[in-house]
């Protein structure tokens, strides 16, 4: 599990640090960034929520770091995600572009 040692870097700990966190041993943790063990699913949420993020991540299945709860999502979030999907890929990153500049500009005019 590469994205373990991964997370655990950003993290800025040490494997013997993450085990006694999850009450493990430090050669479990070794044998799963090294691919000689897999993890129970037990073990898979308890690093996932460790280190936020969702097993599938965690394992390799998806890039996305956590999982969105889509009941969460209100109508006009919803209606945004199916606009975006018809969207093609130079759109999309001048939406992101968009939508940067404005997270990054709104604490600047806040007196305009």
């Amino acid at each position: 599990m590469k994205r373990l040692r991964e997370l655990r870097k950003e993290k800025k700990i040490n494997q013997l640090k993450l085990a006694m966190d999850l009450n493990m041993t430090q050669a479990s943790i070794s044998k799963y960034e090294m691919g000689k063990r897999e993890p129970s699913l037990e073990v898979l949420e308890k690093l996932s929520d460790y280190f936020g993020v969702s097993t599938d991540y965690l394992i390799g299945k998806s890039n996305i770091r956590k999982n969105i709860d889509l009941k969460s999502l209100n109508e006009d979030e919803i209606n945004l995600i199916l606009k975006y999907q018809k969207l093609t890929t130079k759109e999309k990153e001048n939406v992101h572009n968009f939508i940067d500049f404005i997270v990054n500009n709104k604490n600047k005019n806040i007196d305009d």
